[in-house]
């Protein structure tokens, strides 16, 4: 009895001041964002863009708090491709397999905000922000030492609290 009241006790405290992630403390609002993701069409530079975009970050008010972004961009073969750089469905495919690859093989997608991802001029984009730079720096690093994936991938890292990459997309 005694140590049920212990677990209740903990789960309470953790509640109320947030959940523990590694060494640090981030309170729920801060983490957790629901679900909302929405099929778009965008047109930028005068070429067609599709993809599926967490339409639940369009007013979440602690972007500025989870700065740093990684883009991933995983280039799509031109054979599988439209002329106008939108990937046929084996493509498709294809790119999104090599996502679930970087998952499986880095953990980029854990203690990040995952807005989505498009596919614009022969390329998959995918959006991930952290609260942390050392967060985003080590899996940055962990992208460049691996790079045994069934297409290339680029990625960039950069400071952004507005969020500017992701404004074209609704948020």
């Amino acid at each position: 009895m005694k140590s049920l009241i212990v677990v209740l006790k903990s789960i309470l405290l953790l509640s109320l001041f947030g959940c523990a992630t590694g060494n640090r403390y981030i309170k729920k609002e801060f983490y957790v964002q629901p679900d909302n993701f929405s099929r778009i069409e965008i047109r930028l530079n005068d070429k067609p863009g599709i993809g599926f975009i967490n339409l639940g970050y369009k007013d979440y008010k602690y972007k500025a708090t989870n700065p740093y972004l990684i883009i991933l961009k995983i280039e799509l073969n031109p054979e599988n491709s439209f002329e106008n750089g939108l990937p046929n469905d084996s493509e498709l495919e294809i790119a999104t397999s090599v996502l679930k690859e970087i998952e499986e093989k880095t953990p980029i997608f854990i203690a990040s905000h995952f807005v989505g991802y498009v596919f614009y001029d022969h390329f998959l984009y995918a959006y991930l922000y952290y609260r942390y730079p050392d967060t985003a720096w080590r899996f940055s690093d962990k992208l460049e030492k691996e790079q045994d994936f069934s297409r290339k991938v680029y990625h960039t890292t950069n400071y952004e609290p507005d969020w500017n990459s992701v404004n074209p997309f609704g948020l």
